[in-house]
């Protein structure tokens, strides 16, 4: 299931929680690209948990820094990991 405001929202019940990052300003940038404005995209940034709370609550993080490749590389390690049950923690 995805709820981008699981933490503020104080959904329980879930096994593991996987968290999606990178950096605030290049969150920015690619939300603008889509046509968001900025201003509309900080304020949103402020209204939610802080970034190192959000991180700090997952079981684990992928970063989405890097192009869209990286992340299906990312995620389908992660992906390998967890059904091993190795649990990476942070990819």
């Amino acid at each position: 299931e995805v709820i981008p405001l699981l933490f503020e929202a104080r959904c329980g019940g879930f096994d593991y929680v996987v968290v999606t990052d990178c950096d605030p300003e290049l969150a920015i940038q690619r939300a603008v690209s889509r046509g968001m404005h900025e201003a509309d995209v900080r304020a949103r940034q402020v209204a939610q948990m802080g970034r190192q709370e959000r991180l700090d609550r997952a079981d684990f993080v992928i970063d989405t820094s890097g192009s869209l490749e990286e992340l299906k590389m990312s995620v389908g390690a992660f992906w390998a990991e967890f059904i091993r049950g190795t649990f990476p923690g942070k990819v």
